[in-house]
């Protein structure tokens, strides 16, 4: 699913006009399917009084279109008006005259700091529906329009926002002055960037994408660069199994992890890999852990690497681990590893030297902080998986810095060093070196545990071991693993562990991806 941004939906407006969509049409289309969700969402507003606050734009506009419609349906609504009727834009206008047949159903607000008490006229309204501002608001909101939307939260009761919760940037998610906070959103035609970031989320509320006709091969112009993750994208990027399928069809992922006090590391990370359906996965791991590895992790092969006194990988590794991954699919390497001289001479010349794709995380990113150059020289794909402290060193900036600005950050360190990013957190941000994003719904606290980035990495790597392109695959992981934690969350709870989330991936994997297997043979 597109997202957009402000200039790409004026943009596409725009383009749709001119392909014979008139505005008035666009206005009433976005009017009839907010009243559809309002209705499903507010299933109460029936027996309730609604109260539209309505400001002079189109947004505005959309806000009569609903309570006509509303009305018409039988439902007792009142149209407050924020500013004159000279100030309404012309199409806006049209629909505010559509509604004046209807007695006593439009009024105006005015305020006056000296009568504080002159929004009395909205106490007796039940639901909120917000028209007040678009996705266009530039610059803070202040006087009347402000202290009414502090009245409104304060008022504790639901808020139906039409497009965007007025105040809300509509590309960073930022508050401009005060905003609205709203119980639900419905969108018109496209998510826009400021409600899916952080940020802009909590005044979001729940999200409801609603079709509104405008033309799919206008969008596809010009809005292609960021995505949405939904179900849909699993199911159309990893294909099923067929029937023949054997562990050597599934690939052979080599996981370079783990060292003294941090060999669950490792297990986790081939877990992970074996749960979504690599083939057959090795375990590269320092002689001193080794024989605990191979204790927890029966399903896949290890192999013992020669260590140092501080119990990392030592750098004669390198003679068994350079023959041994011509032949893989993958390497998947940091989590637990260490950071000191050997395995950084280790993970150097295993980036300039192996022909593979390679994934890497926790220790290994920061060890390719001084080594973004080698990186950019690779010839297969990277996929560097940072958390915003990892992602701050990696830039050379701070984690405010970073959570300020997600995609850019994510953006431009894929474009700099020629590799996928995944950006974790709260709507995880999936960058490739070309400039395309996907932004992760899914996902909760209850992920705010030891090894959960483990199981990512398995996921991950695991997915491109099956011949899933390393983009596609960083996506589809960050979907799952988030899916996974939210079903848990739902269940049990916060408390969940990443052993929980691997144990739980057949199954979601699953939901989206129906295996081929052979016709029955009965017997009657």
């Amino acid at each position: 699913m597109y997202v957009v941004t402000q200039t790409q939906m004026r943009e596409i407006d725009r383009r749709s006009i001119e392909n014979g969509i008139s505005n008035i049409e666009l206005m009433e289309n976005a009017g009839d399917a907010a009243v559809r969700v309002f209705c499903a969402q507010f299933p109460q507003a029936t027996s309730k009084q609604v109260g539209i606050l309505a400001g002079k734009g189109n947004n505005a506009g959309d806000g009569f279109v609903v309570a006509r419609l509303l009305k018409e349906r039988g439902i007792s609504v009142r149209v407050f008006l924020t500013t004159s009727e000279m100030q309404i834009t012309r199409e806006a206008k049209q629909n505010l005259e559509r509604l004046k047949h209807f007695k006593e159903i439009i009024a105006s607000l005015s305020y006056d700091p000296l009568f504080p008490d002159d929004f009395k006229d909205l106490e007796e309204i039940d639901i909120f529906i917000d028209a007040l501002l678009g996705i266009g608001l530039s610059k803070p909101i202040e006087g009347m329009l402000a202290k009414l939307i502090h009245y409104v939260n304060n008022s504790q009761k639901p808020v139906f926002s039409l497009d965007i919760a007025s105040g809300l940037h509509a590309d960073t998610g930022d508050v401009m002055g005060a905003c609205i906070l709203a119980t639900s959103t419905v969108a018109f035609g496209f998510p826009k960037l400021g409600q899916i970031l952080t940020s802009g989320a909590r005044y979001t509320g729940p999200l409801i994408i609603a079709d509104i006709g405008l033309p799919k091969e206008v969008a596809e112009t010009v809005a292609p660069k960021i995505h949405l993750l939904t179900d849909l994208y699993i199911k159309e990027n990893i294909s099923p199994r067929r029937a023949d399928s054997h562990k050597g069809k599934s690939g052979h992922l080599v996981v370079l992890a783990g060292s003294t006090g941090k060999a669950g590391a490792s297990v986790l990370v081939a877990k992970a890999a074996l749960r979504i359906g690599s083939g057959l996965v090795t375990a590269a791991v320092p002689e001193g852990i080794w024989s605990g590895v191979q204790t927890n992790l029966i399903e896949a092969m290890t192999l013992p690497l020669p260590d140092t006194q501080t119990g990392e990988i030592g750098t004669p590794s390198l003679k068994t681990l350079l023959p041994f991954l011509e032949d893989k699919k993958c390497l998947a390497m940091g989590p637990g590893l260490g950071t000191g001289r050997s395995v950084i001479a280790v993970v150097r010349k295993l980036l300039e030297t192996v022909n593979i794709p390679v994934v890497l995380d926790a220790d290994a990113l920061t060890i390719v902080a001084d080594l973004l150059p080698v990186l950019c020289q690779r010839t297969a794909e990277t996929v560097l998986t940072p958390h915003p402290g990892e992602m701050a060193r990696l830039l050379d900036t701070t984690v405010p810095q970073i959570e300020a600005h997600r995609v850019e950050s994510a953006r431009h360190l894929a474009s700099i060093t020629g590799s996928i990013v995944v950006l974790k957190g709260v709507r995880s941000i999936i960058a490739s070196p070309k400039g395309e994003i996907y932004i992760n719904p899914t996902g909760n606290p209850g992920m705010a545990s030891g090894g959960m980035g483990d199981a990512l990495t398995g996921m991950l790597a695991g997915l491109i071991t099956q011949g899933i392109s390393p983009l596609r695959a960083a996506a589809s992981a960050v979907y799952l693993h988030g899916a996974i934690a939210d079903r848990l969350l739902q269940e049990s709870g916060r408390g969940f562990l990443a052993n929980d989330i691997i144990d739980q991936i057949p199954y979601e994997l699953g939901k989206h991806v129906a295996d081929l297997t052979l016709p029955p043979v009965l017997h009657v």
